[in-house]
């Protein structure tokens, strides 16, 4: 499993290279040709552009799920990192994200970079369950101790036979999806000693609760020492 991981590594590393300069040749294009592109070229960008959006990201959920690394802790505001994530996130015309998030909530000790990672995840995968027509609605406050963030879409929803194993590597509700986003989720969310539920009902939407404390030990591989 090691030389496993090593080896997936290595490709995906390699395979990000090539990624980076087609993203960066499509912004030039884009950016410098937008007005003299009739809609059928301006189609076909935009299709490239979300390939290279999915492939990505196909790449960032494997590294993090072969090779997982362990939280950095920092001071974090939790509606930072959450306003950072989703104006990454390219939303289609058909979804509408509302947030509720409560202010004046404390700081939590949590690696930043991993959370937005999260927070995508299971904000993307709302959307593509969506097929992107829908609203997504994401908050955030404090319960007992703890920061509550919940994700409640108004999609399909999830089969009673199947919500048992939304977490399971590899498996997916999605005839196209890779099953990894949602268990990097819940990775992330144990190493920094969380809790993730998700609710579902076929028809009804889905909705995901995470709970992170507001102090992880020392334990867990942070720099929360000094």
């Amino acid at each position: 499993m090691m030389v496993l991981g090593k080896l997936a590594g290595m490709v995906l590393h390699q395979l990000r290279n090539p990624l980076n300069i087609m993203k960066t040749s499509l912004y030039y294009v884009i950016s410098s040709y937008s007005d003299k592109m009739d809609e059928r070229m301006k189609k076909h960008l935009e299709m490239i552009e979300k390939a290279v959006d999915s492939s990505d990201k196909l790449i960032e959920d494997i590294l993090g799920f072969a090779r997982p690394r362990e939280p950095v802790l920092e001071n974090v505001d939790i509606n930072h990192v959450a306003r950072t994530a989703l104006a990454d996130i390219l939303v289609p015309p058909g979804t509408t994200l509302e947030t509720e998030f409560s202010e004046d909530l404390p700081a939590i000790q949590a690696d930043p970079l991993l959370l937005i990672q999260m927070f995508k995840n299971i904000t993307i995968n709302a959307i593509e369950a969506m097929k992107g027509v829908g609203t997504i609605r994401i908050g955030t406050r404090l319960k007992e101790g703890w920061i509550e963030v919940s994700f409640n879409d108004n999609g399909p929803g999830i089969g009673e036979d199947m919500l048992p194993r939304i977490f399971e590597p590899l498996f997916s509700t999605k005839s196209r999806g890779t099953g990894l986003g949602l268990s990097l989720c819940r990775l992330i969310v144990y190493k920094h000693e969380g809790e993730i539920t998700v609710r579902s009902r076929k028809g009804y939407g889905t909705i995901f609760i995470i709970l992170l404390p507001l102090a992880v030990r020392a334990s867990t591989g942070g720099n929360n020492d000094g």
